[in-house]
């Protein structure tokens, strides 16, 4: 390894690859684990996805060169050989998710062992506790690849903006309905055919 790479990639003893710091395209953040760290992991990590709109194409530019970060860590790991299948893409597609907000986005969940950094416009210290899902962020990340493919780890978050979207994460409850069809019935024609044509409910 000449001294270049030495400064711009390492790799640990159990073969994972870990790149240089990039900075993403400003998302909304969602999945906010920044002040206390997510359990789900083992061992436990501060944690944070982003979610980055489809439609915006000067962010589509910013995630390629994300992607291309990547594609150089794939090739300093397996230098011109064999590249395996990985079951981990580095940008997911959030319309595979029924969580709410990731319709139209793709997504990164960034993670690191330690208290992130987390900062204001004006790059000074700011709560973690702050960084509410919907908001809008940027982060300091950098990939690593392993065994499953490239996840990114967390330095930097930077608050950039609030318009009071707000996400509570899991299941979007909007998935579950469909759209109302104009020739529905009124709710009380609807309520009279449920207790057919009676206008109470005889209780047992």
């Amino acid at each position: 390894m000449n001294d270049t790479a030495k400064q711009k990639y390492y790799e640990n003893r159990f073969g994972n690859v870990f790149g240089p710091m990039v900075v993403t395209p400003v998302g909304r953040a969602t999945f906010c684990n920044l002040a206390q760290p997510n359990q789900k992991f083992q061992p436990a990590k501060y944690s944070v996805t982003i979610l980055f709109d489809k439609t915006d194409d000067k962010l589509k530019d910013q995630l390629n060169l994300m992607i291309g970060a990547c594609k150089e860590l794939i090739a300093f790991k397996y230098k011109g050989g064999k590249i395996p299948i990985f079951s981990t893409p580095p940008i997911q597609d959030g319309s595979e998710k029924s969580y709410q907000g990731f319709e139209g986005c793709y997504f990164i969940t960034a993670k690191s062992n330690k208290i992130p950094e987390v900062i204001d416009q004006k790059r000074k210290p700011l709560d973690p506790a702050q960084i509410l899902p919907g908001m809008k962020i940027r982060c300091v990340v950098a990939p690593i690849l392993f065994d499953k493919g490239v996840a990114w780890s967390l330095s930097c978050v930077q608050f950039v903006e609030d318009d009071s979207i707000r996400f509570y994460g899991g299941p979007d409850p909007k998935s579950l309905l469909d759209d109302v069809k104009a020739e529905s019935m009124s709710l009380e024609q609807s309520a009279d055919d449920l207790l057919g044509g009676k206008k109470s409910i005889d209780l047992l």
